[in-house]
């Protein structure tokens, strides 16, 4: 697949107060862009606004970011209770791959997913 360069570092890192380090920027975009590609076919993303894109990169580039572990399969996640317990809960890469695909379908508009 194709690099669909919708957004660039530098226009990332100017729109986000905390971006995702310099350094993990590309492999994250590439993982973002194909996550888009992959979900979104070509001829509806014709038809989608640039800044809508745009702005669902941004989105899945900080999901991803920050899912990493779950994505990839080994994800533990734990909630505290001021400190004094904590509860874990194991979350699958299924139901981060469906919550990455509401992500799209939100950013891009839902009246297109349906098109999907």
């Amino acid at each position: 697949m194709e690099n669909l360069k919708i957004i660039d570092w530098e226009y990332y890192s100017s729109h986000f107060p905390n971006p995702i380090p310099k350094k993990n920027f590309d492999a994250v975009l590439n993982q973002a862009e194909l996550e888009f590609g992959e979900t979104v076919p070509k001829f509806m993303q014709d038809k989608i606004e640039e800044s809508r894109k745009q702005n669902c990169i941004f989105k899945l580039c900080n999901f991803i970011y920050q899912n990493e572990a779950v994505l990839s399969g080994s994800a533990l996640t734990s909630a505290g209770n001021n400190g004094y317990s904590e509860s874990y809960a194991f979350q699958t890469p299924d139901a981060a791959r469906n919550a990455m695909k509401k992500l799209i379908y939100d950013s891009i508009g839902t009246r297109m997913a349906g098109a999907f």
